[in-house]
C-alpha cells in the first residue's frame, strides 16, 4: 500500500463554493459537504485549464495550490442556494425499482444470488449498453471517469477493489495509472465475459460481497451496490469489507436524501450514510457524478469516501 496523502489530492481541482453554485447550479445542501469535494473534471494524467480540458463549468482551473490552512467547517461551508433542495417525496421513479416491482413474485423466493442472476438474465435494470444498468452508461459515468483518478492518488490506492464491479463498462476506460484494479460480482456470467472482452490488466472473481473472502486492497469501489441490498445484507457487506483489510469505502450516497428506508434485496432506493441507520459522519471526499437520470431528480448522487472503521455501528 503506497502512503496516503495529504486530505487534498497531490493535483487538486480547487474552487471556491461560492463558484460551483453560480456556474454550475449546484444546488447541494453544503452542510452535507465533507471536508473536499472534487469537481468531475479532473484528470490526474491531463492538469489542462478550464473549457480546454472539458471541465463542466467554467470557474474550474487546475494547478498545485498551498493547502489552505485546515479543512472547512460545516459552518464555514454554509451559502445560498440559487435552487430548493431536492425533497425525499416527489423524486421521479427510477427504472430499477419499478421492474422490480413488476417481477417481485418471481424473485421471492430466490436467493440473494439468484436474484441478481435473474436480474442480470431479463436486463431488469433496462439499460441499452451496460448490464449494470443506467447508471452504468457512457453518460452516466462521465464525470466519475475523469474525477476517479485523482480522488483515488489522494488516497494513496495501490490496489482498488471493486465490489460489485458489474459488467465493469464504465471503469474500463479511466485511467488507473499503476494502481491495480480486481472487481468482483455475484453473477458468474458476468464474470467470464468481463474476463475475455476486458484488457488483461483489469483482475476479476465471483464473489458474494455479503459473506466470501475477498481480496486484499487498500480501497472499496462499492458504486450503486448497497443502493440495492437490505440493511441487513448491507451490514453483512460492510462486516465484509472491513474483514477484508482495505480502509477505505468509496460508495453512492445521495447527499439531500432524508429518510433511510429498508428495501428488499435487488430492488432500489436511495441512501444517505449520513443519516440513520448510519450515520457516518460526513464523507472525507465527494465527487459530484452530475447525474441527470429523472431529469436531475437525482442530481445530488455523488461517490463518497468513508474510513471503513467509520461505518461499524456502535
Amino acid at each position: 500500500m503506497r502512503k496516503p496523502g495529504p486530505i487534498w489530492p497531490r493535483v487538486t481541482a480547487w474552487v471556491s463554493r461560492e463558484a460551483q453554485d453560480r456556474d454550475c447550479g449546484n444546488d447541494r445542501d453544503p452542510t452535507l459537504h465533507g471536508p473536499l469535494r472534487l469537481n468531475g473534471s479532473f484528470r490526474r494524467s491531463d492538469a489542462r485549464i478550464g473549457a480546454a480540458a472539458g471541465a463542466p463549468c467554467s470557474s474550474v482551473a487546475f494547478g498545485f495550490p498551498s493547502p489552505p490552512a485546515g479543512p472547512p467547517t460545516r459552518k464555514d461551508a454554509m451559502m445560498p442556494h440559487d435552487r430548493p433542495r431536492l425533497p425525499d417525496d416527489g423524486r421521479p421513479v427510477v427504472l430499477a425499482h419499478k421492474t422490480f416491482l413488476a417481477s417481485r413474485e418471481a424473485l421471492a423466493s430466490l436467493s440473494l444470488k439468484d436474484r441478481f442472476r435473474f436480474i442480470h438474465d431479463h436486463n431488469l435494470w433496462g439499460a441499452a449498453t451496460s448490464a449494470s444498468g443506467l447508471g452504468s452508461e457512457a453518460g452516466a459515468t462521465r464525470a466519475i471517469r475523469d474525477g476517479l483518478p485523482g480522488l483515488l492518488d489522494g488516497l494513496g490506492v495501490a490496489t482498488l477493489l471493486d465490489a460489485p464491479c458489474g459488467d465493469a463498462g464504465w471503469i474500463v476506460g479511466v485511467d488507473l495509472g499503476a494502481i491495480r484494479y480486481v472487481g468482483v460480482d455475484i453473477v458468474p456470467d458476468l464474470i467470464a465475459r468481463n474476463r475475455t472482452e476486458h484488457p488483461p490488466g483489469f483482475e476479476f472473481r465471483v464473489a458474494d460481497i455479503t459473506r466470501d473472502t475477498l481480496p486484499e486492497a487498500d480501497a472499496i469501489l462499492c458504486r450503486d451496490g448497497l443502493v440495492h441490498l437490505s440493511f441487513s445484507n448491507i451490514d453483512g457487506a460492510l462486516a465484509n469489507f472491513r474483514r477484508s483489510g482495505a480502509r477505505w469505502l468509496v460508495t453512492t450516497t445521495f447527499t439531500q436524501w432524508q429518510a433511510n428506508r429498508d428495501c428488499e434485496d435487488g430492488d432500489w432506493r436511495a441512501l444517505n450514510f449520513e443519516r440513520a441507520p448510519f450515520a457516518w459522519g460526513p464523507p472525507l471526499r465527494l465527487l459530484d457524478e452530475r447525474c441527470e437520470e429523472g431529469g436531475g431528480g437525482w442530481r445530488d448522487k455523488s461517490l463518497a469516501v468513508w474510513d471503513l472503521a467509520a461505518t461499524a455501528r456502535p
